[in-house]
């Protein structure tokens, strides 16, 4: 017996495809087209948020080393948007803190100004840096408090002179009669006097 071979072989009409699975091919391949771009669209979609919460905690990681105790910022900006420079220590022209303490939880002494900057991920707050800053004075120069804290001014009636600045915890080095600002932990200590 001869075998036909299969381009010369009989098709019979249930092998012809029909009109209807014709007409549903391209609907399939729009819907395989469709569900790819939105699968590329999701997948960069979700790279660019993964790349924007690393540059935040990255961003997070290096306040928290300008943060760090010892160090000294400007602080600037409205309660709630504020930010923050480091400054040189040295530098007196400017008011500036010094990081005194990174505390576990919200709180800082009576003597500190309390600052944090927090990471924000799609308007989520994701952690953060928390300082208690100590005003940086510099020996023979005069400040007057305000809502922000100390800030250079003339030595007139009125303003407060540094007339010693220790580097040491220890309050007992400012002679009796003058204020004292003490600041154990960045060690200093302040000795104030009112100019008359």
């Amino acid at each position: 017996m001869r075998t036909v071979p299969k381009r010369f072989a009989v098709i019979s009409p249930e092998d012809l495809p029909s009109e209807e699975s014709e007409s549903e091919r391209p609907k399939r391949s729009r819907l395989a087209v469709g569900l790819m771009i939105a699968g590329v669209v999701l997948f960069f979609g979700l790279v660019a948020a993964v790349g924007f919460a690393v540059y935040q905690f990255v961003g997070i990681a290096e306040t928290a080393s300008e943060l760090s105790p010892g160090k000294c910022v400007v602080v600037t900006g409205p309660d709630g948007d504020t930010t923050h420079q480091v400054h040189d220590c040295e530098v007196s022209e400017k008011h500036a803190w010094k990081v005194a303490n990174n505390p576990a939880n919200d709180q800082c002494g009576a003597d500190y100004f309390y600052y944090s900057k927090k990471a924000k991920v799609l308007g989520i707050e994701l952690g953060g840096v928390r300082s208690c800053l100590a005003p940086l004075l510099h020996e023979g120069k005069c400040y007057l408090e305000d809502k922000e804290g100390v800030v250079p001014t003339d030595c007139t009636a009125g303003a407060i002179e540094a007339t010693r600045v220790a580097q040491t915890g220890d309050a007992a080095v400012c002679p009796d009669g003058t204020g004292v600002l003490n600041y154990p932990e960045i060690p200093v200590t302040y000795c104030l006097r009112r100019v008359q």
